[in-house]
């Protein structure tokens, strides 16, 4: 049993038989730092501050580190806070011993596992002829900061079964605080912490985790094109504020005083993968590294810190900030792990002695439904008058809704008038940034330098998603690319709804899809899951063809609006049994872009023409597959759903095209509805289609604004929605507290 050598000394006295083998003993740790009053703040602070906020993640363990003894040497260890080191008995002690007595100092903390006896005798009581098991273990801990190099030290006595003094060992210790640490609490502040296991991530709001923005917008006061993930440097304050903050934590003796040998390495290093998916700069500069060039990266996986400036540094701490590089993908999971490591340095042989992991997840790219607040609207200009007046009917709506309309003039659309086409806009977030960032299709006409050059700019991020493997297609253009309010399925929320896109049918012939690179971009988003509709049997190919949705006040707060034949029919069959079959509809215009062909039918030309009815029902039929595919995929019910009326035709005897301007195909401005005027038939001056809208939507607490489109959009195979953009407000609700 242990000895009191003099009153600074404890002995440590082995438990009666019916008591439990592992027990902790510990000392007030006189004349040492107490972690928990000197080594941490009281409240949250301002990430990029010098203080740091107190943790709210429960720790989860200890480290165990196994240390090798030799019989009659003295040992020297390094312990970290929130370590143990664990010696086994038996390899230390010598063969013949049947005893063993502990002394340490007064703050180092023992516990003691005797593992399997062969006896009831608990090791070390002194009784003649007991032994202890081979799994014997004695794990030594400190709560307390060193003062000096090797002031603290745990020595072990085994005795023969005579009495005799059979050997010794000593192990002398020097505790630090060590650890790596970001914002894993997700409230905009980095806390200290050890004992926590930093390495998981995990969904939820009570989950934990830090997060990282992919820097892809461009600080520079040039509109140089070129996004802060494309270079090596960190491009001044603001840049800075994209980026999440990680802090190295030291607390230990005066290492220039006490004379801590070099032969230890202190080095925060990543994987090669992952170093081509993040940038790390130091905060700190000279003496260290460059503070405006990656210290990690896509060139270099690791940096080495001197254990000798971490006491140059104010709080012994070293910072840095961490960029995304790269949005998670088919082959990349956002999963983000940097690790600090402590590594003692043998014959040019690294020993590991200590390792703590912080892991960060790449916030995802999200898109913004139509029930999100608009902010502004995009659309381009042309030369012709036409489109002039169209943009000035839009002005109008714009104004009355109070959201800011941008107008891209023909020099820089290049006569492309497809912004829905271009672009689709999103955002990233993290708790302590908020990014827009727009999305850029591969179709590369027209607009194609519009938003590198126009939008990509300061706290503006960039994406997209391009591959020499395949030749993009119509269905690559972003009018394909839509996606719903928040939804609940079969008890499941989806809180950020769900991105649809439209392919072809299960098992057909030809395929015509969306590229594989910007469907695997989509998915791996994980926040909104991807449902692929079936749009192929249209010229254009585009979901917004057929489908949108508009916030109400009831209590779905939401419908779907789907293009219907059926819907269409209903109402010309109605109005010719009620005597009106000789209105005209079309009034006035052309259905070509060159303006040769009449357009003007009346409501018994279209109901006489059978082969229009024919190809009608087979349309109904693919878009009443679309609708039970969104109501399943959805969660929704035919309650949930409105028929706007369409017709189709075909023009060259492939594709589909809308005979008139789809209603569906809308500018959606929060409850006002920017709607393709159908100049239908007319009773008494009203139009019986804007009617029919207005008598579906106007009661849910929705504004019907119908804009002529007809010449500016509708015989170009497009509508409103196909010609304009709009950006919203992001989601109040935070992706990270989505649970899986």
């Amino acid at each position: 049993m242990g000895i009191i050598f003099d009153k600074e000394k404890e002995v440590i006295e082995p438990k009666p038989n019916n008591t439990d083998t592992s027990e902790d003993v510990e000392d007030s740790g006189r004349g040492h730092n107490n972690i928990d009053n000197n080594m941490r703040g009281s409240t949250p602070v301002d990430p990029w501050g010098s203080g740091l906020g107190e943790s709210d993640v429960k720790p989860v363990g200890k480290r165990i580190r196994t240390v090798a003894m030799r019989l009659g040497e003295k040992s020297e260890e390094i312990i970290v806070l929130g370590t143990e080191l664990a010696v086994k008995l038996y390899s230390l002690a010598p063969s013949h011993s049947t005893s063993f007595s502990i002394e340490k100092t007064d703050n180092v903390t023992l516990r003691f596992n005797k593992g399997e006896s062969d006896s009831n005798e608990i090791p070390g009581s002194g009784m003649s002829g007991s032994m202890f098991s081979r799994d014997a273990v004695v794990y030594i801990s400190i709560a307390t900061v060193s003062n000096m190099w090797n002031d603290s030290q745990v020595k072990f006595e085994f005795k023969a079964a005579n009495g005799e003094v059979a050997g010794e060992s000593l192990l002398l210790l020097t505790s630090i605080a060590l650890s790596l640490d970001a914002d894993i609490n997700r409230n905009g502040s980095v806390e200290e912490t050890f004992e926590v296991d930093k390495s998981r991530w995990t969904w939820g709001p009570n989950g934990q985790g830090a997060i990282i923005l992919v820097n892809c917008d461009n600080e520079s006061v040039r509109a140089d094109g070129e996004r802060d993930t494309e270079d090596l440097w960190r491009n001044g304050k603001d840049d800075l504020l994209d980026m999440s903050m990680l802090v190295i934590n030291f607390r230990g003796p005066n290492l220039e005083e006490s004379g801590l040998p070099r032969d230890y390495r202190l080095r925060l290093h990543t994987s090669v993968e992952t170093s081509t998916k993040v940038g790390i700069y130091s905060l700190e500069g000279t003496p260290f590294w460059d503070s405006k060039r990656q210290v990690i990266g896509k060139k270099r996986k690791q940096v080495e810190i001197s254990f000798q400036k971490l006491n140059l540094l104010r709080d012994g701490q070293v910072r840095f900030a961490v960029e995304g590089i790269q949005y998670p993908d088919y082959d990349f999971d956002g999963i983000v792990p940097i690790h600090l490591s402590l590594f003692q340095v043998e014959d040019d042989v690294q020993l590991p002695i200590f390792k703590d992991t912080v892991t960060f997840r790449v916030s995802p790219w999200i898109m913004t439904p139509n029930n999100l607040k608009p902010k502004e609207v995009f659309v381009c200009e042309m030369r012709s008058q036409k489109s002039r007046n169209f943009v000035e009917n839009l002005r109008e709506l714009t104004k009355e809704v109070g959201v800011n309309l941008t107008v891209v003039k023909p020099g820089h659309n290049r006569g492309d008038r497809w912004m829905q086409d271009e672009i689709e806009f999103g955002y990233s977030e993290a708790p302590h940034k908020y990014m827009p960032v727009v999305l850029d299709s591969p179709r590369d006409r027209g607009l194609t330098n519009y938003p590198i050059f126009s939008l990509l700019g300061k706290d503006f991020g960039y994406v997209t998603r391009e591959t020499y493997l395949e030749e993009p297609n119509s269905l690559d253009s972003f009018g394909n690319l839509e996606v719903s309010p928040p939804v609940k399925v079969n008890g499941v929320s989806f809180p950020f709804g769900k991105i649809l896109i439209g392919g072809t049918l299960p098992g057909a012939f030809n395929e015509r899809r969306m590229l594989k690179v910007i469907r695997n971009f989509l998915s791996a988003q994980k926040v909104q899951p991807l449902v692929e509709l079936f749009s192929d049997w249209l010229t254009v190919g585009h979901i917004d063809e057929f489908m949108t949705f508009v916030p109400t006040n009831d209590k779905k707060s939401f419908k779907l609006l789907m293009a219907s034949p059926d819907c269409c029919y209903s109402i010309l069959k109605k109005l010719n049994r009620e005597g009106h079959g000789e209105l005209v509809l079309f009034e006035g215009k052309k259905s070509d872009a060159d303006g040769l062909v009449n357009a003007e039918r009346t409501v018994k030309d279209l109901l006489r023409d059978t082969d229009l009815d024919k190809y009608n029902k087979t349309k109904q039929r693919y878009l009443d597959w679309n609708r039970d595919t969104l109501k399943r995929e959805l969660g929704l019910t035919e309650e949930d759903v409105i028929d706007v009326p369409a017709l189709f035709h075909t023009v060259d005897g492939t594709g589909a095209d809308a005979i008139f301007p789809g209603m569906v195909n809308m500018l959606v401005l929060g409850n006002h509805l920017g709607i393709p005027k159908p100049f239908g038939p007319k009773i008494q001056g009203i139009c019986q289609f804007e009617s029919y809208m207005r008598d579906q939507l106007e009661p849910l607490g929705v504004h019907c604004h119908f804009i002529n489109d007809w010449e500016s959009y509708h015989v170009l195979l497009g509508e409103i929605h196909c010609g304009t953009n709009t950006r919203r407000e992001p989601f109040a609700y935070k992706w990270w507290n989505m649970e899986f």
